[in-house]
């Protein structure tokens, strides 16, 4: 709401597309970005946040894996985009993505630049 400039009102009626399902055009949204390609990601947590990674995506994975040594794999189809990446991000390293090589290549250019922002 606080982004919101002006509000008017309007006398036309809504006319809901009935072919419309929410569920379908959300399916593989992480949020509400909608940008970004659909691509099968594999991520790999650490056992120190595995249990809140399993908690978040477990629904969402089409295949997921508990290691003996407490980590956690999934692989998801996802909407590849800032909002997705914000995700993984907020995991630092006790996340590895293992696939796709382009999404690894993003998060190492994102790290490379944080680093070059810490660097005294």
């Amino acid at each position: 709401m606080s982004r919101m400039k002006e509000a008017v009102c309007s006398n036309k009626p809504f006319k809901r597309n009935q072919e419309f399902l929410i569920e379908e055009f959300m399916a593989n949204a992480w949020g509400i970005d909608q940008s970004g390609m659909v691509q099968e990601i594999t991520l790999k947590f650490s056992h120190n946040v595995a249990g809140y990674a399993i908690e978040e995506l477990q629904d969402r994975a089409l295949e997921d894996v508990s290691g003996g040594d407490g980590t956690y794999t999934v692989r998801l189809k996802v909407r590849v985009n800032p909002e997705f990446l914000r995700f993984v991000l907020q995991y630092g390293q006790n996340v590895e993505v293992l696939s796709p090589p382009e999404v690894r290549r993003q998060l190492r250019t994102e790290a490379e630049n944080l680093l070059r922002m810490y660097t005294f």
